[in-house]
């Protein structure tokens, strides 16, 4: 728990993994990095940038953690994240870009 909120670990395959809640944010990351991230803690980061952020688990865990001034989400998925909206609405740092791919030779990016 932290800030309030519940934080599920859960390194399986994806078709297993819960997906996140008002209640509980899925984190796809083993105890040894969230226990890395508890260290980095002490460095204040100001600008976090997630690339991959599945059910926005670790965007909302960066938050509380480090309360940066902005956090900023790059997902290839353009599946909406129900929970990680509903949170970013309740006012958040949260930046999120969904759907976003880069063409292969240095092209000019797609959406």
């Amino acid at each position: 728990m932290l800030g309030g909120l519940r934080f599920g670990l859960n390194l399986g395959r994806p078709e297993t993994r819960s997906p996140s809640s008002d209640e509980e944010f899925c984190l796809v990351k083993s105890r040894e990095f969230v226990e890395m991230y508890g260290r980095l803690e002490r460095e204040k980061p100001q600008h976090v940038l997630e690339l991959g952020i599945y059910q926005g688990g670790s965007l909302v865990f960066f938050e509380r953690l480090f309360r940066p001034e902005r956090i900023v989400g790059i997902e290839l998925s353009t599946t909406p994240i129900p929970a990680l909206d509903r949170y970013i609405e309740r006012g958040s740092v949260i930046r999120t870009y969904m759907g976003h791919r880069r063409t292969t030779g240095g092209g000019s990016t797609k959406s």
